[in-house]
């Protein structure tokens, strides 16, 4: 029994199972199907809301109609036992009804029937039903494909709710949402919602949410006791909108609406922002800068040291219950608030920005605050300006260079240090010993190159390098501009240069032998007459021109080194570049005439130049001697001032520690240097200048007192003995500083010494006076000629004025004349009578010209008249009419004639003769004086090659132009004495000119012929080469040398306190109208 009422009740439970499936299936198909249908509908005609509404109540009525039919008629029949036994009889044949039978039995026996046969009816169903399942009464298939139908739909609504068409997005949300805004957050949100906004400020209103692309939400505002009024979104991104309330000022209520659906009403409030003011803030900078605590009132923007501590008071409007300090380097600093003061506390580590944000809810922030920024100042590193030197040197192994620098830093310079290395190898580095309270100002130090055991051709670079007292990032440095100092031995070089000078001079030598050897050959020629040997002259001479060519290229060469060469006397390159001018001078003009000359046969010509050439390269020679003399004398006042200074140094160096190798080397050098003194006035006087040499007071040098000296010294040194080495030292430095006063003495006027080139150039400078002096001679003498030639002029345009009326009126009968030919001409031949009317033209423009006294044109048109006329002479020659033509050439012959015969150089009277006599006389006087000078000129050029050959050239040809005016002026030649004039005051005035630079390039020499010694310095281009000659040791300027004098800095100050004159008062401020315009 148990196994039928089982199997009755899993049966039951299927049934209720699948009508219960069947049945949500079917209504939820039917709901989503509806809901498709009405969303589709919605998205193309925008169903109103009351039809929406009627949807939900559609869709209500029926889901509670299919519920009622199915649960409460249909289900409660089919779901009774009697249903269940049929359906299971109906589904298993095999029972009949059995089943039906022995589930009434089971319940109820009727009277009649034994228990027995009941129980045997109940346990045969029994056994029919073993092996029985539920599916052999359901059939599943059949239920799927009454299911299927009703699942598609749902499948098609589950996609479209999950993909989101269009259509499904839009009219989803406003069927969903047809009854109230309480759907209304789950599609949208609408920013910021209530707000409390500080007053005045600006409130952006934000919506996003599901919003399809084309579609704008609807935003309704009002103020207080004001209807609603409609305003648009603006589209910022893909589902998003915006609106801005701009100066919120009363309090305002708002809301959105969206494809039907409504927000909730929110409310803006506004509220007076907390304001901040009086600003004080602290500043606490690392220990390390020595500024102690520094405050800055009313001065929010901050700047500081990093490590700076910060303190921040300020106070606030209203009274604030929470605020902070938002930055842009890290978290907000929290404020301490006392009433209505705040302050707040960090430490400075990072640039950027920080504004005060209000954390009270009653007192919202500036929702635009003010922005104060943080500079951080970075602690700089320390700077060094080298002053000086500011370029490579090159210089001596035993110099000292002056290194002047300013170093300087914001906090402080611990110490310097000078950085050297020599060769490339590693840096080493010596602390210098400065005034560090004073480093700021301008310092300089003496670099003593002797302490680097240097030998000549190393390189050494140093800088300089300056630490500040930085203690919380680390000390930093900074360092100066380098220089590089290469050494050389400037004794050797200096006799490289020499030697080429001995090897130029015998140049000279040869040159001036060649010059005499084809002068000789040109006097035989003009003698012989030997054809056969002229070209060889020629050819000798060519050579000479090209041999001098070769001369200019060596010394072009040697001036260069001279030039690098700090030994060198200043005057003594001087010297050398004045003989490479007038060498050039020779090549380029008496040389290359004097071939000339030779060429065209012109032996006079040849001659003079010859002559000339010889005279100036004998002079050239002897000066060159005289120069390396001099040079020579130089060497020993060198070698002699570095003895007195070679004693300082040792006077210094026994001062406080002596060292005694380091004095070793001063005697050593001091030693070398007396001997070389020595050898040079005992073995080698004729090197020397002679009157040098002669000198009574270089005679009475004995070198052997100080070498005496010299070696009692070094023993004193070498036992130790330092006040006895002091004592020596004393007396050495006197010996040798009386040694350098005599040879300075003793050359002071002798070559080209200061004191001798002083006096060549006040020579020069008189002698240019007196050039200038004749200049102004021959202006005079000129003006008086230019009179008398004016006054000739006058009187010629007078008679010539007479001349031409009568010329006039021969030329109107000549024209007459003409003109009756003219028809025979034109009847014979009309091409000749066209030509004929032609000349007659001209022949009225000469009756025109000499009408109004002038005959500017009249002889060129004369002359084509006359040639016209010889070609019609010509043409007509056996013809009746040639008589006629004939005349008419005669006569324009005639007058061409008498205008070229009106001489206007004749000068009339015999106060005009006398006047040119005077003038005469005057001008030969002047031609005598100017001889004089050039002679004058002469001499002092054989002390010197300054004076440009051009000047004696110059001289000479004004004197030869003024003899040719004397000459003209005796014969009557007025204009062309006039023109001889010009050309000699012309000369005259440029050889005052060159006198004058030739003045001041000897006054130059004369300042500069202090020489320079071993033991210099010279500034060192790029390229590797010294940048030029130096006139003597290189004193390189200390710090004291670039402060101005205290008397113009006064001058200065007293300037500025007075006003500018009044007069210039309008220009002045017109200048700065411009200026600012």
């Amino acid at each position: 029994m148990n196994l039928m009422i089982s199997f009755i009740s899993k049966t039951r439970a299927m049934a209720v199972i699948i009508s219960l499936a069947l049945f949500t299936a079917r209504l939820a198909a039917v709901l989503s199907a509806f809901f498709l249908l009405f969303s589709l509908v919605d998205y193309f005609a925008a169903l109103p809301l009351a039809i929406r509404k009627l949807y939900y109540y559609a869709s209500f009525i029926f889901s509670v109609y299919l519920l009622w039919k199915n649960y409460f008629s249909v289900s409660r029949e089919s779901w009774s036992d009697e249903s269940i036994i049929r359906l299971i009889q109906g589904k298993i044949t095999s029972l009949g009804d059995t089943l039906l039978s022995a589930w009434q039995l089971s319940k109820k026996t009727p009277e009649g029937i034994s228990r027995e046969l009941t129980q045997a009816l109940i346990d045969s169903v029994n056994d029919k039903l073993k092996g029985r399942n539920i599916r052999d009464v359901f059939n599943f298939k059949q239920y799927i494909r009454v299911l299927f139908p009703p699942v598609a739909v749902l499948l098609v609504t589950a996609s479209a709710a999950i993909y989101q068409p269009e259509f499904f997005a839009r009219s989803s949300v406003r069927l969903l949402g047809a009854f109230s805004s309480q759907s209304w957050s789950k599609w949208f949100e609408l920013k910021p919602g209530n707000a409390s906004v500080a007053w005045g400020s600006d409130v952006t209103l934000t919506l996003t949410g599901r919003i399809p692309p084309g579609k704008t939400p609807d935003l309704y505002i009002r103020g207080k006791d004001s209807p609603w009024k409609e305003y648009s979104f603006d589209e910022a991104a893909a589902g998003s909108f915006v609106y801005t309330i701009f100066q919120v000022t009363s309090e305002l209520e708002y809301f959105a609406a969206s494809q039907g659906v409504e927000s909730p009403v929110f409310r803006i409030k506004p509220v007076t922002a907390a304001q901040f003011s009086n600003f004080k803030i602290r500043l606490a900078y690392p220990r390390y800068t020595g500024l102690g605590e520094i405050t800055v009132a009313d001065e929010p923007d901050i700047s500081a040291l990093p490590g700076t501590k910060v303190n921040i008071e300020f106070n606030s409007s209203v009274a604030l219950s929470a605020a902070a300090i938002n930055n842009s380097w890290g978290e907000p600093i929290p404020v301490k608030i006392s009433g209505k003061k705040l302050s707040a506390y960090f430490t400075a580590e990072e640039a950027g920005e920080y504004f005060i944000e209000s954390a009270d809810e009653k007192t919202p922030g500036d929702p635009d605050p003010v922005k104060y920024s943080v500079n951080i100042i970075q602690d700089k590193k320390p700077s060094v300006d080298l002053i000086s030197p500011d370029s490579d040197l090159l210089s001596s192994v035993d110099s000292e260079i002056p290194v002047v620098f300013q170093a300087g830093d914001d906090f402080g310079v611990t110490r310097v240090e000078l950085v050297y290395s020599k060769d490339g190898q590693g840096e080493q580095v010596a602390e210098l010993p400065v005034d560090k309270k004073k480093i700021s100002e301008v310092t300089d130090y003496l670099i003593r190159l002797y302490k680097y055991n240097l030998t000549p051709g190393d390189k050494i670079r140093f800088y300089i390098k300056a630490w500040d007292n930085d203690t919380a990032a680390g000390p930093k440095y900074g360092k100066s501009a380098d220089f590089l100092v290469e050494t050389t031995n400037y004794a050797i070089e200096h006799g490289k240069i020499e030697e080429e000078l001995k090897k130029f001079q015998k140049q000279l030598l040869d040159l001036l032998s060649d010059q005499m050897s084809a002068n000789s050959w040109l006097k035989d020629y003009a003698v012989k007459r030997s054809s056969a040997a002229y070209p060889g002259i020629i050819d000798a001479q060519a050579s000479i021109q090209e041999s001098a060519a070769g001369g200019i290229e060596s010394l072009d060469g040697i001036l260069n080194k001279m030039e690098s060469d700090p030994v060198t006397d200043f005057s003594t390159l001087k010297e050398y570049k004045g003989i490479k001018s007038q060498l050039v001078y020779l090549k380029d003009t008496p040389m290359r005439r004097a071939v000339e000359a030779l060429r065209e046969l012109n032996i006079n010509e040849a001659e003079r130049r010859q002559n000339e050439i010889i005279a100036s390269l004998e002079k050239l020679s002897l000066l060159s001697e005289d120069i390396m003399r001099y040079q020579n004398m130089k060497d020993i006042i060198d070698s002699a001032a570095e003895l007195s200074k070679s004693s300082d140094d040792i006077l210094d160096s026994l001062k406080g520690k002596p060292e005694a190798g380091e004095l070793a080397r001063i005697l050593d050098k001091i030693n070398d240097l007396m001997a070389q003194v020595g050898e040079q006035l005992s073995k080698f006087p004729q090197s020397l200048p002679e009157d040098f040499v002669n000198s009574p007071a270089v005679k009475s040098i004995d070198i052997s007192k100080s070498r005496d000296l010299a070696s009692e010294l070094s023993a004193a040194v070498n036992r130790g003995d330092w006040k006895t080495a002091e004592n020596l030292a004393r007396e050495l430095k006197k010996q040798l500083e009386d040694m350098l006063e005599t040879v300075r003495s003793a050359g002071q006027d002798i070559g080209f010494s200061s004191g001798a080139m002083s006096k060549s150039a006040e020579e020069m400078n008189r002698l240019g006076n007196e050039l200038s002096k004749l200049a102004e001679r021959q202006s005079r003498i000129l003006a008086k000629t230019e009179t008398i030639n004016n006054k000739r002029i006058r009187e010629a345009m007078k008679k010539q004025e007479d001349m031409l009326l009568l010329l006039a009126k021969e030329q109107q009968r000549i024209i007459a004349s003409a003109g009756e030919v003219l028809p025979l001409l034109v009847e014979k031949k009309p091409m000749a009578g066209d030509s004929t009317q032609q000349s007659m033209a001209l022949m009225n423009k000469v009756y025109d010209e000499f009408a109004s006294k002038r005959a500017y044109n009249s002889q060129k048109y004369l002359e084509d008249i006359i040639s016209h006329w010889s070609d019609l002479s010509a043409l007509f020659k056996e013809d009746a009419v040639s008589p006629r033509i004939n005349a008419v050439l005669a006569a324009e012959k005639n007058i061409l004639l008498k205008l070229k015969e009106n001489d206007t150089n004749s000068v009339s009277g015999a106060a005009a003769a006398g006047d040119t006599e005077a003038a005469s006389k005057e001008q030969s006087a002047l031609a005598r004086d100017t001889v004089s000078l050039r002679q004058s000129l002469e001499t002092v050029g054989r002390k010197s090659a300054l004076i440009p050959p051009e000047t004696l050239g110059s001289l000479n040809e004004a004197g030869a132009s003024m003899e040719s005016a004397a000459s003209e002026l005796d014969s009557g030649r007025v204009p062309q004495a006039v023109e001889s004039q010009r050309n000699a005051l012309n000369l005259l005035l440029s050889g005052a000119d060159n006198l004058k630079g030739t003045s001041e390039s000897m006054q130059e020499s004369a300042e500069g012929a202090a020489g320079g010694a071993p033991g210099m310095r010279q500034v060192k281009t790029r390229g590797g080469q010294s940048a030029g000659f130096r006139t003597a040791p290189v004193l390189l300027p200390k710090s004291r040398d670039f402060k101005p004098p205290r008397e113009f800095r006064q001058e200065l100050l007293e300037a500025m306190k007075e006003k500018f004159p009044e007069k210039f008062e309008g220009i002045i401020k017109e200048y700065y109208r411009r200026l600012t315009k």
